[in-house]
């Protein structure tokens, strides 16, 4: 299963000290100011990787315990998790319903799961 979250980076709020290194001046009048982490910018990804490891995570291994060792593989707000038995693939769908009903915004187009030989998204366009 491959979940991303929605808008990670610009849900960051970045201290207003540090607002001045994330603004840029396009005309001479005006300058723009972003209040919260853009794409690019590597404290949106240092944190999110905090939050999933902290808590994602091991929410994971607290559920999952001693029915199976879960491979969860996180990078930033992408988070892989492998299973090949049935019950590791319900367990998958624990997992989702939980962090859903936390508010986790999943990006869900980019949301996947393999079953059978075929991969399925969840939202076609």
């Amino acid at each position: 299963m491959l979940a991303d979250a929605s808008k990670a980076h610009r849900r960051v709020k970045v201290r207003p000290q540090d607002w001045g290194f994330q603004a840029c001046q396009v005309m001479e009048d005006s300058v723009w100011l972003n209040c919260v982490g853009t794409y690019g910018i590597s404290s949106a990804g240092y944190w999110w990787g905090r939050l999933a490891a902290a808590v994602v995570v091991r929410m994971i291994h607290y559920l999952i315990r001693d029915r199976w060792a879960p491979e969860a593989l996180l990078f930033a707000d992408d988070l892989l998790t492998l299973a090949g038995r049935q019950t590791e693939i319900e367990d998958l769908g624990l997992i989702v319903l939980i962090l859903t009903s936390w508010g986790v915004p999943l990006k869900w187009g980019k949301f996947w799961g393999r079953g059978g030989r075929r991969w399925h998204g969840s939202v076609t366009k």
